[in-house]
């Protein structure tokens, strides 16, 4: 009886916005957390029932009771974010209540989330071989370089090209702070572009020949970050 009743006071869950059966959503924390996905075993107008959460690895993780999260899912070149409040958990499933309308974000390859992070370039060719600067060895190898965006397809980074020489069209490896990735990334480099007032250069990379583990990790750390960023009115 009280189900009924506070089923008729919350928003519904527009059809054309709903997901399927079998599913895979992402599950945005309103609090710090590993990335999250959850397979959807029901649909109904005001709730889905969903499997229980998974991080990358696999490995199930726990939800709180009454706590808000976001389910994220991809419809053509959208996001769209539905709210939900964890209402029982538990067992071999659990249930998301729906608190407020879908939102849709328009989803591009050239939308970049920034970055705060470091990422190394692996096997990295130095520019000037030979001692300098107080080097004893400056041969070839792994060399950390600042991120500043990241986005499906690539990545933007800051290079000193006094110390590694990064040629338009190269290919480089570069092993990402992202949770799930399974190998340094191979990309391309697409443009190098000198900022003013500094001997760095933007490094624009476009990743190459992801799996498809690769592939959805990054595509989950950025629809996460990206939904966190939209939330607080950063994007």
């Amino acid at each position: 009886m009280s189900r009924s009743t506070s089923t008729a006071a919350r928003p519904h869950l527009p059809v054309e916005e709903a997901p399927s059966p079998g599913e895979l959503l992402d599950v945005s924390l309103h609090r710090a957390g590993v990335p999250l996905t959850a397979r959807v075993l029901g649909v109904e107008p005001d709730r889905l029932l969903l499997a229980p959460p998974e991080d990358v690895g696999g490995v199930p993780s726990r939800l709180v009771e009454g706590e808000r999260v976001d389910l994220l899912r991809t419809d053509g070149c959208d996001l769209v974010g539905i709210p939900v409040v964890v209402q029982r958990t538990g067992g071999s499933d659990w249930s998301a209540v729906v608190v407020g309308p879908p939102q849709r974000v328009q989803r591009r390859d050239a939308v970049r989330i920034p970055m705060d992070a470091r990422a190394v370039l692996v096997g990295a060719r130095r520019a000037a071989p030979g001692p300098q600067d107080g080097e004893v060895d400056a041969a070839d190898g792994d060399l950390e370089v600042p991120v500043l965006d990241l986005s499906e397809g690539g990545a933007r980074c800051l290079v000193d090209p006094v110390v590694v020489g990064l040629e338009q069209g190269g290919t480089v490896r570069l092993q990402l702070p992202v949770e799930g990735l399974s190998a340094p990334v191979r990309a391309r480099v697409v443009h190098r572009r000198f900022r003013h007032g500094t001997r760095h250069v933007d490094v624009g990379l476009r990743f190459l020949e992801l799996g498809e583990d690769d592939a959805d990790a990054l595509r989950r750390h950025v629809f996460t970050r990206m939904w966190e960023l939209r939330r607080r009115g950063d994007l």
